[in-house]
């Protein structure tokens, strides 16, 4: 039933329904707060101070986030050995162009004063 006075407006529903929604909001505002320190927890973490103390604290806290993985029932993974290889190792030569490639060689002489470096100590052979 609704009632309408001035500027005021009034909705009545049953004492059940009014219980269950008080409920309701009292559950949604917990929740609330806990994601609330969850967040606050998340970000000290990842931007507070770090110290030797505080790691073992959020590895307490880290089953929070991965309750899934804690209560499963999946056993160990077992490890998987994979044999080794070896590899050659690379030379400092260049491998052969295939046949099919065109080269050209071109070769540059220097001058006698270009053959001196820039220290002009040094000769270029």
């Amino acid at each position: 039933m609704i009632n309408q006075g001035k500027n005021v407006e009034t909705i009545t529903i049953p004492l059940s329904e009014y219980k269950s929604m008080k409920e309701r909001c009292s559950e949604l505002e917990t929740q609330v707060n806990w994601l609330m320190e969850q967040l606050k927890i998340n970000n000290k973490k990842t931007y507070g101070s770090k110290s030797e103390q505080t790691e073992y604290v959020y590895e307490q806290l880290s089953l929070l986030h991965n309750e899934a993985e804690f209560y499963s029932d999946v056993e160990k993974k077992e490890e998987v050995k994979v044999a080794s290889h070896t590899r050659k190792k690379k030379t400092g030569t260049i491998e052969k162009l295939p046949e099919n490639i065109r080269t050209v060689v071109v070769e540059h002489t220097l001058t006698a004063e270009e053959q001196v470096c820039n220290c002009a100590v040094h000769s270029l052979r």
